[in-house]
């Protein structure tokens, strides 16, 4: 029977349809549902290569070849190949015209070159290459040479590594770096880099002039140096009792620069006569380092703009070190750094405090546990409110002078510790009576006793004390100055004062200023460990108004410079401080610290800010005068001057 294959057959075709039609159906909703399968229509203008002309037109910096009616780059555009370029031209940094590939062997003219000559860019920041003479080869003019320089019709090989450029080919190395000639792919002032210890070539802070070439100093300021051994700049190997230049077996240090003055080598921080180069933010001009915008100032000879704006600032010590570590060069507000620092600036915080509020003293406070710097200017009925304790915002938090019913009161002195904790010295006159009196900061007076003054009134053996300054140590016990510069000390368990005592000899502590307690770790207790400043007369040499000290450090002072008590010649100076702050390591106490100084040379009357890392005298840039005061802190160094330079 013939039609039961009729009807086999007609199933077969009905489920090949139904498969074709499925198939067909998946395709379309792929189609539709995945626009990555969708075929978008090619829409001028058209980039490289794409064909062009009657078809389509050529985005910006192409046209559309005749030879090959495709987009090519137009000339004067840089290309890598001739390929890229219209109607056959010359690749040569930039598409030019010229047939590819041929050799012209003229100089200036595009590359390829023959054998004696260098393809090179055309002129300073040019992208067109063409062709250069070499070393040697016979020359007309200056242009034709690698080196720019056409002598006796000769070119020369161009300028040594360290001389000054303007491009590339002026030098042999091929590299012009920030207007120097520098060894291949070096930077001007990295390590590697071609100087001179005067800065021309410079090298980078943190980086020292070793021999010729910029290297890792070994020795930062007052790390131990001798006569091999690198100083980062502009710092230099000294003796650090009387600034001359280190000799063999003598115990030398980094210091910022000294100058020679008859016999005595004196430090000028701000001077570059010796290495004609300075630190950061300051320029070196005629020998003397001008300070650049926003740093310290006396009068406008000191700023390289010529003005030093009138109205006072307050700085914070940044100290740059190498950390061999990380191998990298780090900034830091550390005191702990000042040990190994390369270089110290001084970055402004706050501007436009009046000159004529006479700043007494910087405070340092952590309310929140946030360290926040203070200043402090004593009390006048006149300005009650903007004299006493003020922010660097320049909102007063304690009034100057205050009048109320117990009488009226103005502040003589501060000092703030913990986290919102204070003391304030008041002096209070009332209908009956008058004294100084010692006031917490929430208001209370402190340490009340039973007595015959005023609540605050301090004793010392029941005699009320008239107080002329205090300060407080890290375990809560208070120094007082008297009016007569004698010098009492209370610990937290006492209820009076007794005079403090010199720890070597027992002797009274008296005829001093600015008393401070230095912390400490270990030896004697936070109450003996004092520094002041008082005359220091020895076998009838009279060294000044110094900052001496009771407790574990007694017996250093600061500064002194003497050539003769180290075996040199000359007579010794005199100085006077006038103020000091002191910071303590964490761990190895004052030892591993340092205290900030301000003083005057009485025989040039050039006032400096010092540092006294490795018990030298170490003093560091910066344009500050007897009204400069200072501060330390677990955190960093703080500077008052009265102005900035613009």
């Amino acid at each position: 029977m013939v039609w039961p294959w009729i009807l086999a057959g007609a199933l077969l075709l009905v489920v090949l349809g139904t498969i074709i039609f499925l198939l067909y159906y998946a395709q379309v909703v792929t189609v539709q549902n995945n626009s990555a399968d969708f075929i978008v229509p090619l829409q001028g203008p058209v980039s490289m290569l794409y064909r062009c002309g009657v078809d389509y037109d050529c985005q910006d910096f192409y046209q559309c070849d005749s030879i090959e009616g495709v987009c090519k780059l137009s000339q004067g555009q840089p290309c890598d190949t001739a390929a890229q370029c219209l109607n056959g031209g010359i690749c040569s940094g930039i598409c030019t015209l010229g047939p590819p590939g041929i050799i012209s062997g003229q100089p200036n003219d595009p590359c390829p070159c023959p054998d004696n000559m260098t393809c090179a860019p055309n002129a300073l920041g040019a992208l067109a290459l063409v062709c250069k003479l070499n070393a040697d080869e016979p020359c007309q003019t200056d242009s034709q040479c690698l080196s720019t320089d056409c002598q006796n019709n000769f070119c020369t090989p161009g300028l040594p590594d360290g001389q000054p450029c303007t491009v590339d080919q002026n030098c042999q190395s091929q590299n012009c770096s920030l207007g120097w000639c520098q060894p291949a792919d070096v930077t001007t002032g990295e390590i590697g880099a071609v100087c001179t210890v005067q800065g021309q070539p410079p090298c980078n802070p943190g980086v020292a002039c070793i021999s010729g070439v910029c290297g890792q100093p070994e020795s930062g300021l007052g790390l131990s140096c001798d006569a091999s051994t690198a100083c980062s700049e502009p710092m230099q190997c000294g003796n650090i009792s009387n600034n001359a230049p280190c000799q063999p077996g003598q115990g030398c240090y980094c210091q910022y620069e000294f100058d020679q003055n008859g016999l005595i080598y004196r430090p000028d921080p701000n001077g570059c006569s010796v290495v004609g180069v300075c630190g950061p933010d300051y320029t070196c001009t005629a020998g003397i380092c001008l300070a650049e915008a926003d740093q310290p100032c006396l009068t406008g000879t000191n700023c390289l703009s010529g003005v030093c704006g009138t109205t006072g600032g307050v700085y914070s010590a940044v100290f740059t070190y190498f950390d061999p570590d990380s191998q990298e060069t780090v900034s830091t507000t550390l005191p702990s750094s000042v040990f190994g620092s390369f270089t110290i600036e001084w970055q402004l915080l706050t501007a436009g405090i009046p000159a004529p509020l006479g700043v007494q003293r910087l405070l340092v406070n952590y309310p929140a546990g946030v360290e926040t710097v203070y200043y402090m200017v004593p009390g006048n009925p006149l300005a009650p409110t903007t004299t006493g304790i003020i922010g660097l915002d320049g909102v007063t938090r304690i009034n100057g002078y205050v009048s109320n019913p117990s009488g009226n009161f103005t502040l003589l002195d501060a000092v703030l510790f913990g986290d919102g904790q204070g003391l304030l010295l008041y002096s209070q006159v009332t209908d009956t009576a008058s004294n100084t009196v010692i006031y917490n900061l929430d208001g209370s007076p402190y340490n009340p006793t039973t007595g015959t003054g005023l609540p605050g009134t301090q004793y010392s053996g029941d005699v009320a004390l008239t107080i002329a300054g205090i300060d407080i140590s890290t375990a809560g016990d208070v120094l007082a100055l008297d009016n007569t510069q004698t010098l009492y000390v209370k610990r937290p368990t006492d209820t009076q004062f007794s005079k403090a005592k010199d720890t070597t000899t027992g002797a009274t502590i008296t005829g001093v200023t600015v008393p401070r307690f230095y912390p400490d770790v270990g030896g004697f207790p936070p109450y003996q460990n004092i520094g002041f400043i008082m005359p220091y007369n020895v076998d009838g040499t009279n060294y000044g108004n110094i900052l001496q000290f009771t407790g574990n450090i007694e017996g250093a002072l600061y500064p002194v410079f003497d050539p003769e008590r180290t075996g040199g010649v000359g007579l010794h100076d005199q100085y006077n401080v006038v103020d000091q702050g002191a910071y303590a390591d964490p761990t190895s106490g004052i030892v591993g610290g340092s205290f900030i100084i301000v003083a005057t040379n009485q025989a040039t009357g050039q006032t400096n800010i010092f540092l006294t890392p490795a018990s030298g005298n170490q003093p560091i840039p910066g344009y500050v005068n007897n009204l400069a005061r200072v501060v330390s802190s677990q955190t960093g160094f703080y500077l008052y001057v009265t102005g900035s330079c613009a």
